[in-house]
């Protein structure tokens, strides 16, 4: 993989592993030496368990998005003519998706915190698409900042 660019050989991995169509799809977001970066993860029905990861740009995580509900044209699209450089650095892009998550219209659910043995708690959250096997999963370091985010949109 280049640095500062979409790894498509994990693009390619996940396209062709995706018309298999798995069971369950999960996606994480990432910040890899201070860059955007996504995780995929596909469980089949026989219980095998596959994971893809690569920096990603707006316009990968846009097209994975669309594939997890079943358009995968995007996502070849962006395979053949796609910009796949990475161009913005990030401190804290989960974190960063995860506000927008939050202020979103997707179904959450929030899941039990998640401590380290070093007492770190971590708020578990996952957004579900509009594909109920398609979930966006969360683990973000517990702060006052990620309370109130979750506390305002529960009272919504």
């Amino acid at each position: 993989m280049e640095n500062n660019k979409v790894d498509m050989v994990n693009v390619n991995r996940l396209i062709k592993a995706l018309e298999l169509t798995p069971d369950r799809i999960c996606l994480r977001f990432q910040t890899r030496c201070e860059m955007p970066a996504i995780k995929v993860f596909l469980t089949y029905a026989n219980g095998t368990r596959e994971e893809f990861g690569t920096l990603a740009n707006s316009s990968l995580i846009n097209a994975v998005h669309k594939a997890m509900i079943f358009d995968m044209n995007p996502l070849k699209e962006f395979r053949e003519h796609g910009n796949k450089d990475i161009i913005d650095k990030r401190e804290n892009f989960e974190l960063e998706m995860f506000k927008e998550y939050v202020n979103s219209t997707l179904p959450m659910s929030i899941r039990e915190d998640f401590i380290t043995n070093k007492g770190d708690r971590f708020s578990q959250v996952v957004f579900t698409t509009l594909n109920p096997q398609a979930v966006i999963y969360f683990c973000v370091k517990q702060t006052v900042e990620v309370e109130n985010l979750l506390y305002q949109r529960k009272a919504e």
